[in-house]
């Protein structure tokens, strides 16, 4: 799929890396979007463009269940001088591998480009360097890249100490958006299939877009299938029960509805799945509602529940609308659970 919609994304790079090379001072960039939404096309793009002779040096962080100190610094060893990458394996100190490093990173002629790919998964030593590199970036001739993903990265999350200490004169915040209705009607029609479905599948993420028109029929493609169900099996139990109960609702799901069937309640365990899910991404919610954040997410959960307990579950969603007062916009969500 071409790259749509981008090109004030990638003119603000071209621009800071300009900026950069002109005048040896270095910057950084906090590039950030939903799972999907293209950060790893955009830099691709952009590494393409820069003058030939340019060194890129790009490395990332890994979904690990316990994520290696330092993984994606020393991922990238193997370009750094026998020195420094001798410091790496050997676990030195903060305080003499940090400046050392960096200094390491900003040598050469022009200016060099570093790129670390989803730090929302990064340990805390990546992260204690990055906030040493930020706070010290404008000393060299180097653009610092990092990208993550925006939902799920809350108060608590690590990374929002170091987005918050970075500092405002030399960062550049750039956020993606989903692709418009037009740019997927484009697409679409370019396939011959119905931009409404899926614009209404997709709601512009990139990737689904790209998957659901390489698809055959209106099957959800397994590469999208896939991605769901490994992100719902990283959930806690009481986090997976809920998302399974929130796949019951097409749109979003009423909490007053949630507690009528005992899928969710007041008590604090209940609020941590909720916030769980949340920061998996795998839900988005309000004071009122929770609900998925694609339709095809949605589906994919609801297929992967025990069809029992998808009767069930339905059973309980009709019981619960039967005994509030009745609402015109219920009878068709009544039907549905029917």
């Amino acid at each position: 799929m071409p790259l749509l919609e981008r090109q004030r994304q990638l003119a603000a790079l071209r621009e800071r890396f300009d900026a950069v090379l002109r005048s040896g001072r270095g910057a950084c960039v906090l590039l950030s979007g939903e799972a999907g939404i293209g950060k790893t096309s955009l830099l691709r793009h952009f590494a393409q463009q820069l003058p030939p002779g340019t060194q890129v040096l790009s490395c990332g962080c890994e979904a690990l269940f316990t994520p290696r100190p330092l993984g994606p610094l020393i991922d990238l060893a193997g370009h750094l001088p026998p020195s420094v990458e001798h410091l790496l394996h050997q676990g030195a100190p903060q305080a003499s591998l940090f400046p050392t490093l960096l200094r390491c990173l900003g040598e050469g002629a022009g200016a060099r480009v570093l790129i670390v790919e989803d730090l929302h998964w990064a340990d805390v030593g990546t992260l204690d360097f990055l906030r040493f590199a930020g706070r010290r970036v404008h000393e060299l001739p180097l653009l610092l890249i990092v990208s993550h993903r925006a939902e799920g990265v809350d108060a608590e999350h690590p990374l929002q100490r170091l987005l918050g200490d970075l500092p405002a004169a030399s960062t550049l915040r750039i956020e993606l958006p989903p692709l418009s209705r037009d740019a997927v009607t484009s697409l679409a029609h370019a396939a011959g299939r119905s931009a409404d479905a899926l614009f209404a599948a997709s709601h512009g993420n990139p990737l689904y877009v790209t998957e659901l028109l390489a698809s055959q029929g209106n099957a959800i493609p397994a590469t999208l299938r896939d991605a769901v169900r490994a992100a719902l099996a990283r959930l806690s139990p009481r986090a997976r029960q809920l998302a399974f109960a929130v796949s019951l609702f097409p749109g979003r799901a009423e909490l007053e509805l949630l507690r009528a069937m005992d899928a969710f309640g007041d008590d604090a365990a209940s609020h941590e799945a909720a916030t769980e899910c949340m920061r998996a991404a795998m839900l988005v919610g309000d004071a009122t509602t929770l609900a998925f954040r694609h339709e095809i997410a949605r589906n994919v959960v609801h297929e992967a529940m025990a069809p029992h307990a998808r009767a069930r579950g339905h059973a309980a969603a009709l019981a619960a609308y039967g005994a509030r007062r009745p609402r015109d916009e219920d009878i068709a969500l009544r039907v549905h659970h029917a």
